[in-house]
């Protein structure tokens, strides 16, 4: 795939609000060992809020669409976990050309540093930092660096970085977020925001792997 056209993008942002839904409990457990146990409940509100606002946009671009999912997220309210995936995707959109309805490989891959660049200015966490930082820059990382205009096979590639990502968190003391009072006690468990993170782009990655 050398084209990611709109409405496919829009039914990847579907598929990982699926993938979210499905992985509640998951979310919920992890965030109760380490952090306010409320994680999986706002994934879900999150992700929610972004299919929703996607598949009701009616100007058919990437830029415009991009822009009301960020605003649409930031305008819930909450904690932590939502102002960074609003700023994630605002930051998206700031990289996509005006009427853009499809994207090639290094669009997107502009597109989705662009948001990364984004969310790191509200973030403030560097890698080993036990966030959804370590599974996000790798992701980003891996997508932009895979010597291809091949979309799904780049996404795979993302998948799998977020995924070791993710998994790495287990090995980090947390600095920040409720996570960083238990020290070494948190030691063990992923980060919920890396697993949140690692299970969209593995939706991603199935979604166009289908097509």
């Amino acid at each position: 795939m050398e084209k990611l056209t709109y409405g496919r993008f829009v039914k990847m942002l579907g598929c990982a609000a699926s993938a979210i839904t499905e992985a509640k409990d998951e979310l919920t457990e992890l965030d109760s060992q380490i952090g306010d146990g409320d994680h999986g409940t706002t994934m879900v509100k999150v992700m929610e809020t972004v299919k929703a606002t996607a598949e009701g946009y009616q100007g058919g671009d990437f830029k415009g669409m991009l822009s009301a999912v960020g605003m649409a997220v930031l305008n819930m309210g909450g904690g932590a976990t939502v102002p960074l995936f609003g700023s994630l995707f605002s930051g998206m959109a700031r990289a996509v050309p005006e009427g853009t309805t499809e994207l090639t490989k290094e669009q997107l891959a502009e597109a989705f540093k662009s948001g990364e660049a984004r969310l790191l200015k509200f973030s403030k966490a560097p890698l080993g930092g036990k966030t959804m930082v370590d599974a996000l820059t790798p992701a980003v990382a891996a997508f932009a660096d895979y010597g291809g205009a091949d979309i799904a096979a780049a996404l795979e590639a993302a998948r799998l970085a977020a995924h070791e990502g993710c998994m790495k968190t287990k090995d980090y003391v947390a600095h920040f977020g409720r996570a960083k009072n238990l020290g070494e006690r948190a030691l063990g468990i992923p980060d919920p925001g890396s697993v949140s993170v690692s299970i969209i782009f593995k939706a991603f990655a199935k979604s166009v792997a289908e097509e």
